[in-house]
């Protein structure tokens, strides 16, 4: 559609006082416009943005940029509208919320009835101020057009021609920081030339000046670095920085590579580290400490390149909520450091970010751009230089490699959305993105989902859209087709690509390849597998987070890949939207200058800052601030195949003194220039542009030693010459080697001795000069002459005497001056430097040289809290009458140490007198806070009326004076520590408040030992902001923290009481882990088993939809946090292991059903409404897919005609040899207990059959299933409230008769725990009572009268009573907590933990706020998890409350490191195993929608009872050690222990030799999987069951004997190997 915006454009000027810009927006229909019927509605098509808010009819806009005075106050005036009816009887189509990647298609947005009922012209507006900001010292002002107008009701369309007046008084006032005091002349050109292309008045461009007080080429700043890394006379310093890295010092090193290289082609590159950073300026955090030095860095510099050089364990990142509602990540956002000219994100000052428009910023002011910014996203030295490594190479293209890549470009694009029932595929933009190569000279290869799939073709037909390219570059989108694409080119055979775009669901770990339609997606691992060589690539994803540098993300390791991958990375941190495709045509665009409206600009930060601008914002946004570059922002980006320069250097070497260079250059584009930059380390430095054509540069080189020349351009590669500099013979050379600075009160300086020059001061200055050539010099002398009203010559002259060649010596005497007392600070590093002139007189020749002296530091002198101290009668409360005793307290925020300072008090009240006596207060160095030596005093008069008011005049030892108001009464109120919250993590603390009104800013305090310690301040200025984040704290350690708040008047409000907080564990990441879709929670708690065979167990944990869809997703995670399955074919999102048509709770359980080694996973449904009831079932999944559909297998699924509350149990109940198990379920419904074999078949029920109809035949709790007399078969126990207990064999007959004990007792209705309580080799049967004020506490035995000793009923817990709904299970474990060899018994009640002795003797009652509350529907089901959690290898007593996650010692005290905080509840119980196997447990929980895991020091061995059930199967009884199956998977030797569980038998060989024998227990086996083989060489096993798989082989030789179990088989699937001809098999 070719598009005609017809829009004319006045400026009228008048005086200096106002103007305005006038003009008219034109729309006519089939060039500006089009019209698309879609349904009954009518959707208007344009090339320009849309209102956006969902349900309001769709109507375009377009947007204009304007340039106004920085001063200015603008105001949009419509002059006159011109309608015209378009169209009659017209729905509009209404908005839509956008597609994010990562969701199928949202459900759809009605019509808003008010609006669509409505007479009133929609939009209402015809235009409208979006932005009033500052770009790089410009100030624009974008405005929104409406110039289609629709009458809803009416439903009639206008277009309309709008004049327009946007007019401007000079009325704004500047903010101090929005002024540039000085930017070089480069950094100027590229923000005029960006400026240019994105405003639409260009020919105000050069009547309206951007803040910046001078644009210099030479001026100074070459590095924020310390005196010792520079020469005092550097050339280098005379040149205003371009570049800053800010890095910390471990990387320092690795990063001035990089920065030499930048200042070595011209572009003077600077580096700081945030240890400086921390210490030198202000904020509550890193991340607003840096942003503070960067304001600085602005307000001095101006629009720098600014690289982070590391990941955000190096540069923090400041973090926002997700701009889609539905992610509930924070993300990170690194705007915040590079838009610091208004605001701080933080207006109402709390501790949260970003939080909405007109709360924390204002979204039309906020965003300007301030500087050209990118991340560098390494933590170590390896990556560090990689990096580095990487950016230079790529600039100089100096490798052998082919170049011609250089031109080759991938786009994969994938379709976003995929309806669920019928499988159709949308939401792709195949065609605009192949129309993004047209006017380039790129050789595309698309590599699209369904590329030129037909219509006629069975697998696209009515499946999507349709689109072919005729090129025929391209191929289908999936993983193997991308990976090689970026491997080598893949299929394309182009070598390798440069410019790789993607567009598909993505994730911090992973980037999808067709994930709707295939279910497919590379991951960090093939990243990290890339081995494209020096073929770097810039990657751009439009995906969900692929950059989301809080965690390990994909962006990441694409660029630091050492063996290929990304030099730079340009993608989302945040949720991306699927309509982002345009990005790629706004970095195209501008790297290949297709549009009228490109810069003449190639480094990689301009083609961001265009990516992320649109038709829709053409400006940063909250709304677009999504896409972040990682990379090297400065980096000049390759548009051709580079060139070699025709560049001739003359003379190839250089002399001391004078000289002159010869450049020709030929061959450059038109109208394009050359970078010329010549520089001699710190002494020399020039830099130029240079068109065609021959040029002379004169050059003054002082001492010998190699002059280094590069010259560069645009798509050139760079050339690099170096000139040796010798002796001129007829020149007399000299130079200034070295500054010695005296400020120690010797001789006739006056100063503090701390060797830095400070305001005041009074320096004794040697200068060090050195002869650098061969010839001597005689009499030489020079003059110091000041060129600063700050510097006062006090001795100008010093002579030198003779100076022999190549030889320096020092003046005899040495020049002192004197700094003004009043002096500000004049930095080396900054804008505000000062030169000195050093004029040498040597041969009769004078020459005159720079100097440029050491940083200047002032005092700087701020008022602290005034406290009254005493008072004649004693009270400390001023009254009328009384001599009063007060302390003031002074803090320097100047980096010169204040000295001798002297005050005195005046009063300014005539009730009030004070004495004129000075009042000495202790130097005070920079950021410390001193009190006066002696206290102030004043009477009051017999007249005081309770007023006081004064002055505190202060002066220090050079005579400089400061005045202060001072009110001892007037202060803030106390903090209250109700306000006061705080978040743990393992080394840090972020102690926050809620924030107060008019007040200056808060201190905070923290005590190290104890409540009642010492409190140290620890913020060295005052806080800004309600929050602290205190780092670099101790492990699981308590601390006291006390917060005070701060008057505008200095004083401090009375300390807070203590605040107890402490350091957590950490959390393991990349959890948590949160379902994305829908509006599902969990109620239910985490099990663990390794169901995939790989020696570490995954995590499996529920969700459901309880109020709308009923369904549930059981979640199954790796201990990294990788989904074992992406169900849903979407990167992006967390999508479960299944999805089931019905909803679930409680926690799955595990058993290898079928005796195969394979460990399946069963779950049941708890589905209490009857709607639903034809959905009620036990479902058994493999963890396997083995049906190719990229989801776990369904075995089978058994319809159950009730609800199931609690959990299902597996065991061998029969104790069957084959080692198959069965499942039991238990109906909270009904008092049928129901028994499926290992296929989901139906066994029998068992029922009390007791036919009551009060509804005590069935209750909530959980079964129990344990071999109580021994004989190899499993029994079941369930308590049935008043009926008793009730004991079934595995066959159904009761185990003696049923009840089997306590009938009449009320409420026992908990889940019984089996152990041998009395260590009599018997097993005893634990449990208790539910939804009793007191809960009793049981334990029977087996046999006789059924008591165990000790056990009288005394043992009681306070429970929940009269709550409704509430209290459906009462459940206990047992476990030996404090390694005694005697197991103990741990219970939870309302607000009460306790545990007894086997013998049922009290260790402890411990109180716990909030623990099983008296509330309605509080199911109060949490057991406790017996495990080691901190590393004493005793294990501890851990449970969950409200939402916290507590922690005891085994005498109930706590533990330090709990306990553990979130931000919402966790409602059952959580788990500790060492998942990963590393030697310490993890700690697994799920609040109500994210699952965590935390890394303790826990000893895997100290775990009595770690899951809820006692162990994976759901059993309830108690086993000192749950087994594992043992793992073959490698060559092994049997070493005659007897396997607690499975043997598998995965890869290698496991060789039996003689004399080993390995016995399994009845129930398990040994497998052999393909490719494995197992080799009984003269060994044994005994008790034998074999699977040997397809693949598999047995080999028993040498008398080797494999002695089968009675009943048991030899399973050997076709396929497998059996060689037993020296050997023996014995079969039962």
């Amino acid at each position: 559609m070719k598009k005609i915006l017809v829009c004319l454009i006045t400026i009228v000027v008048v005086m200096n006082l106002s103007a305005q810009v006038e003009g008219t927006i034109q729309w006519r229909p089939e060039i500006d416009f089009t019209y698309q019927v879609n349904g009954e509605y009518v959707e208007i098509s344009s090339e320009t943005g849309y209102v956006d808010e969902p349900g309001m009819p769709q109507i375009p806009y377009c947007v204009k940029t304007f340039l106004i005075p920085v001063n200015a106050q603008p105001v949009i005036q419509v002059k006159y509208v011109n309608r015209k009816l378009q169209k009659k009887d017209v729905l509009l189509y209404p908005v839509q919320p956008p597609i994010p990647i990562g969701e199928s298609i949202l459900s759809w947005v009605e019509p808003n009835s008010d609006i669509y009922n409505s007479s009133n012209p929609f939009p209402g507006k015809y235009a409208e101020i979006v932005s009033d900001r500052m770009d790089f010292g410009y100030h624009l002002v974008t405005v929104r057009f409406y110039p289609i107008e629709y009458i809803p009701k009416q439903r009639e369309l206008y277009t309309c021609d709008i004049a327009y007046s946007l007019t401007f008084s000079m009325a704004k006032k500047l903010a101090s920081t929005s002024i540039i005091e000085k930017q070089s002349e480069y950094l100027s050109q590229l923000d005029e030339d960006y400026i240019r292309s994105i405003i639409d008045n260009k020919e105000m461009l050069s009547e309206i000046t951007p803040n910046i007080k001078a644009s210099f080429r030479k001026g100074r700043l070459g590095a924020m670095v310390s005196a010792a890394e520079k020469n005092a006379n550097s050339d280098v310093d005379n040149y205003l920085p371009e570049y800053l890295i800010i890095t910390n010092e471990a990387l320092k090193d690795k990063f001035r590579i990089l920065a030499d290289w930048k200042t070595k082609k011209g572009i003077p590159a600077i580096i700081e580290t945030v240890e400086e950073i921390s210490t030198t300026y202000t904020g509550s955090d890193i991340q607003e400490k840096i942003r503070n030095y960067l304001v600085d860095v602005k307000r001095n510099y101006g629009s720098m390149f600014v690289l982070l050089g590391g990941d955000t364990n190096v540069i923090p990142a400041r973090v926002k909520k997700s701009r889609y509602s539905k992610n509930k990540d924070w993300v990170a956002v690194d705007f915040y450091y590079t838009c610091v000219d208004n605001g701080n994100w933080n207006k109402n000052g709390n501790n949260i970010y970003y939080e909405a428009d007109k709360i924390d910023f204002e979204d039309s002011k906020d965003w300007g751009v301030s500087f050209k910014l990118g991340r560098a996203p390494v933590e170590t030295l390896e990556e560090a230089e990689i990096f580095v490594n990487k950016v230079i190479h790529y600039e100089k293209a100096d490798l052998n490699i082919d170049y011609s890549y250089i031109n080759n470009s991938v786009a994969a694009d994938a379709f976003i959305s995929k309806n669920e029932n019928t499988g159709y595929l949308s939401n792709e933009k195949r065609s605009e993105i192949a129309s993004f190569y047209s006017e380039t000279n790129l050789n595309r290869w698309l590599i699209y989902d369904h590329y030129n799939c037909k219509s006629n073709i069975a697998t696209c037909s009515n499946k999507h859209s349709v689109y072919e390219d005729q090129s025929g570059k391209g191929e289908e989108l999936n993983k193997v087709h991308f990976v090689s694409a970026l491997q080598n080119g893949g299929n394309s055979g182009l070598n390798h690509f440069h410019l790789v775009y993607h567009m598909d669901h993505s994730s911090p770990e992973g980037m999808g390849t067709s994930s709707k339609d295939k279910n497919e997606s590379i991951s960090n691992w093939d990243v990290d597998n890339l081995n494209n060589g020096y073929y770097y690539q810039i990657v751009m994803s439009g995906g969900c987070s692929p950059a989301d540098i809080t965690k390990d993300c994909i962006a990441e390791h694409f660029i630091n890949n050492p063996q290929g991958g990304a030099v730079a990375f340009i993608g989302n941190a945040d949720t991306g939207w699927a309509n982002e495709h345009v990005h790629l045509g706004q970095f195209l665009s501008e790297l290949y200058k297709t549009s009228a409206n490109a810069t003449n600009r190639y480094d990689l930060s301009i083609l961001h800052q265009k990516a992320l601008e649109n038709i829709k914002y053409k400006n940063l946004k909250l709304a677009n601030c999504a896409l972040h570059l990682l990379g090297d922002p400065e980096m000049q980006v390759w548009s051709d195949v580079p060139k070699t320069m025709n560049v001739t250097l003359m003379p190839a070497s250089l002399t001391t003194g004078e000289n002159m260079i010869m450049v020709n250059i030929n061959g450059l584009p038109q109208n394009e220039t050359a970078r010329i930059c010549i520089q001699k380390k710190d002494e020399l430095y020039i830099v130029d542009q240079l068109a065609n054509g021959s040029h002379t540069i004169n050059v003054s080189v002082q001492t010998l030693g190699v002059v280094n020349i590069t010259v560069t351009a645009h798509n050139f590669r760079p050339v690099e010459r170096d000139a040796q500099v010798s002796q001129n013979g007829s020149e007399s050379t000299i130079a200034v080697e070295d500054l010695i600075y005296n400020d120690k009160g010797t001789g006739v300086s006056i100063g503090n001795g701390d060797g830095q020059l400070d305001a005041g001061e009074t320096i004794e200055l040697t200068v060090k000069l050195r002869n650098t050539g061969n010839s001597a010099l005689n009499g030489v002398t020079a003059s110091l002459i000041s060129t600063s009203d700050d510097i006062e010559i006090v001795n100008a002259n010093a002579t030198f005497g003779n100076i022999a060649g190549n030889t320096a010596v020092r003046s005899v005497t040495p020049f002192v001056f004197k700094i003004n007392k009043d002096s500000g600070e004049h930095l080396r590093n900054n804008s505000s430097g000062i030169n000195l002139n050093l004029q040498i007189s040597v041969n009769g020749e004078t020459k005159i040289q720079p100097l440029k002296i050491d940083n200047i530091y002032a005092p700087k002198i701020e008022i602290g809290n005034q406290k009254i101290t005493w008072t004649s009668n004693g009270n400390t409360t001023v009254e009328a009458g009384e001599t009063v005793k007060m302390n003031i307290d002074l803090m320097n925020v100047g980096q010169a140490e204040a000295t001798g300072l002297k005050a005195v008090l005046i009063s300014n009240n005539l009730q009030v007198s004070c004495s004129s006596t000075p009042i000495v207060y202790p130097s005070i160095a920079f950021s410390e806070t001193k009190t006066n030596t002696i206290a102030f005093q004043f009477q009051t008069s017999s007249s005081y009326a309770g007023i006081l008011s004064f002055t505190l005049q202060v002066s220090n030892e050079y005579g400089r004076t400061w005045n202060f108001p001072v009110n001892p009464l007037s202060r803030p109120s106390v903090i209250k520590t109700s306000t006061l919250d705080f978040q743990p993590y393992a080394s840090s603390i972020n102690v926050y408040w809620t924030p107060v009104k008019e007040v200056a800013g808060y201190n905070i305090y923290r005590s190290d030992n104890g409540e009642n310690g010492i409190y140290r301040r620890l913020n060295r200025f005052p806080l800004k902001a309600a929050y602290y984040l205190d780092d670099s704290l101790a492990e699981r350690t308590l601390y006291y923290y006390k917060v005070a708040a701060i008057s505008t008047n200095g004083n401090e409000s009375e300390w807070s009481a203590a605040y107890r907080t402490w350091t957590s564990y950490p959390v393991v990441s990349p959890f948590p882990k949160r379902l994305a879709t829908g509006v599902y929670s969990s109620v239910s708690c985490p099990n663990i088993a390794d169901v995939d065979n790989d020696g570490k167990q995954e995590i499996f944990w529920i969700y459901e939809d309880r109020y709308d869809t009923h369904t549930s997703y059981i979640m199954g995670f790796r201990p990294s946090g990788e989904e074992l399955y992406d169900i849903d074919g979407n990167v992006t999102t967390v999508s479960g292991f299944v999805k089931t048509p019905t909803m679930l709770t409680g926690q799955v359980a595990f058993g290898d059903l079928s005796g195969n080694g394979e460990q399946n996973i069963v779950a049941s449904t708890w589905e209490d409404d009857k709607k639903y009831q034809e959905k009620r079932a036990v479902y058994c999944y493999s963890p396997f897919d083995r049906d190719g559909d990229h989801k776990p297998d369904l075995l089978w699924e058994k319809r159950i005609p009730y609800s199931m509350f609690q959990s299902p149990v597996i065991a061998n109940l029969d104790g069957s040899a084959d080692g198959t198990m069965e499942v039991i379920v238990k109906s909270h419904q009904t008092s049928d207990i129901f028994i499926l074999d290992h296929d989901g078949n139906e066994v029998r029920r068992l029922n009390p059959n007791v036919h009551v109809t009060n509804g005590k035949d069935h209750n909530r709790s959980a079964l129990t299933v344990a071999d109580l007399d021994g004989d190899g078969q499993m029994e079941i126990i369930a308590s049935y409230d008043s009926l008793g207990i009730y004991i079934w064999r595995q066959d159904g007959t009761p185990f003696t008769t049923n009840p089997f004990w306590g009938a009449g007792i009320p409420r026992l209705a908990s889940a019984p725990v089996v152990c041998d309580l009395n260590e009599d080799g018997k097993k005893e049967i634990l449990f208790s009572q539910r939804q009793m004020a007191e809960s009793k506490v049981f334990a029977i035995s087996l046999d006789g009268d059924k008591t165990v000793a000790g056990w009288d009923g005394s043992q009681t817990i306070p429970y929940t009573v009269n709550a409704v709904g509430s209290t459906l299970d009462h459940t206990l474990s047992v476990g030996d907590i404090n390694n005694d060899g005697h197991l103990e018994v741990v219970i939870l009640g309302h607000e009460t933990v306790k545990a007894w002795t086997h013998t049922g003797k009290l260790i402890f009652s411990k109180s716990i706020k909030g623990l099983f509350p008296q509330e309605n529907y509080a199911s109060n089901m949490n057991t406790p998890i017996l495990a080691d959690v901190d590393g004493d290898a005793v294990p501890d007593i851990v449970f969950c409350c409200n939402n916290y996650i507590y922690a005891l010692h085994n005498d109930g005290s706590d533990i330090i490191g709990f306990p553990i905080i979130s931000d919402e509840k966790f409602l059952d119980t959580p788990c500790v195993a060492d998942i990963d196997n590393d030697g310490k447990s993890e700690l697994i929980a799920g609040n109500e929608h994210e699952l965590y895991v935390w890394k303790t020091d826990g000893v895997p061995t100290a775990i009595e009872w770690g899951v809820k059930r006692g162990n994976p199967q759901n059993t309830n009884e108690y086993f000192p050690t749950v087994c594992q199956p043992t793992l073959i998977n490698s060559n092994e030797v049997w070493d005659g222990e007897s396997p607690c569980g499975n043997v598998v038998l995965q890869s290698g060989r496991l060789l039996i030799p003689a004399g080993k024998t390995m016995v399994l227990n009845k129930t398990f086996s040994v497998i052999v999987r393909s490719g494995a083989v197992l080799e009984v060489d003269g060994g044994s096993i005994l008790n034998a069951r074999l699977v040997v798989q397809k693949g598999g082989t047995v080999i028993v030789k040498n008398n080797g004997l494999i002695k089968l179990r009675a009943g048991s088989d030899f399973d050997m699937e076709k396929g497998a190997i059996l060689d037993f001809s020296f050997g023996a098999i014995d079969i039962p």
